[in-house]
């Protein structure tokens, strides 16, 4: 599944990219709308399998979910931030 994802990423950068032409992926609005389906879909597979069975699944799953994209958002928000504020 995660190459499936990969090759739709691919197809959203080539079309913003004007290189449609060179790799016949599917572009623009169907490709982010089947990464979107497709990533709906394991997330919920990952909720099922994983934590359906503990005590707290849903709410441990919000968390983790909530902590991994908090961890992105610092690590590429507060570095850029920091360029913004010493770029003036």
């Amino acid at each position: 599944m995660g190459i499936i994802r990969t090759l739709l990423a691919l197809g959203v950068l080539i079309g913003h990219s004007k290189a449609g032409f060179v790799l016949p992926l599917p572009g623009g609005m169907m490709a982010v709308q089947a990464f979107y389906i497709i990533s709906g879909f394991y997330m919920g597979l990952v909720l099922t399998e994983k934590y359906s069975k503990k005590e707290n699944g849903y709410s441990l799953f919000i968390t983790n979910r909530f902590l991994r994209i908090l961890g992105s958002a610092f690590r590429y928000f507060l570095p850029f931030s920091f360029v913004l504020a010493n770029a003036g």
